[in-house]
């Protein structure tokens, strides 16, 4: 039935043959047995059947995503704009307008619109090689300040994703747990809101039916290349 509620009981190792098997859309997974976890988890779906809408918590995280979304198509919009010959007070105000024509984050249009050599100059101003030197520096941070201070796993998981497709890699669920730097059951809630929203997408491997990776959906990749170009544009890579 669409109404029920699955709770899995996993571990990261068995994690993505669990994935794979329960392609369900509400599932809710602990890793491990700690009774604490699957008591919160029994007490989330009890209030989900209860009230449809959605939970304070995954309300809070969706406006996260939606603000990130919302960066970065503000940030591809402007770099289109100043792609674009002219340089008066009318362009100024059209960088302006369609910075702020952010659509929502369902809408397949946040795709970057720069012209084609900009797609080329992100490309190849910024690498895998740029991207995983920029995941060692956050996590880095950890080293010296409560990780939780800067706990940010949807922005995390999308560097990760981004690296792997430059590098022409695959990633599974459990890598990209491990990747988003939270524990693995906050990690598998961002995953869901974030296929649910259109940032990421499952694929099957063509390999083994079970396994399921998940990768950047085009649009989001479109996106990421849009960043990539006006980060590297500000000198954020050394570039």
């Amino acid at each position: 039935s669409s109404d029920c509620a699955l709770l899995c009981i996993a571990s990261l190792e068995t994690l993505d043959q669990a994935d794979a098997l329960l392609q369900a859309r509400d599932v809710h997974y602990v890793i491990g047995r700690d009774t604490a976890q699957i008591g919160a988890a029994l007490a989330e779906i009890a209030a989900s059947r209860a009230r449809p809408a959605l939970n304070d918590r995954d309300s809070d995280e969706r406006a996260r995503l939606q603000a990130l979304a919302d960066d970065l198509a503000r940030l591809a919009e402007q770099l289109a704009a100043l792609s674009q010959p002219g340089t008066g007070d009318d362009d100024d105000d059209a960088a302006d307008d369609a910075a702020d024509a952010v659509p929502s984050l369902a809408d397949p249009s946040h795709a970057f619109r720069a012209e084609p050599q900009e797609y080329a100059r992100a490309q190849s101003a910024v690498g895998a090689r740029e991207l995983r030197e920029l995941i060692a520096m956050r996590r880095l941070r950890g080293r010296f300040f409560d990780p939780v201070l800067f706990a940010d796993p949807a922005w995390d998981m999308i560097l990760d994703l981004s690296a792997a497709r430059l590098e022409g890699k695959t990633v599974s669920v459990s890598s990209l747990c491990i990747a988003s730097a939270v524990p693995p059951t906050t990690a598998l809630r961002w995953i869901r809101l974030m296929t649910e929203s259109g940032l990421l997408e499952r694929r099957a491997d063509p390999a083994d039916a079970r396994r399921v990776f998940t990768a950047l959906s085009d649009s989001a990749w479109a996106q990421m290349k849009g960043w990539l170009a006006a980060a590297a544009e500000r000198g954020a890579f050394g570039i």
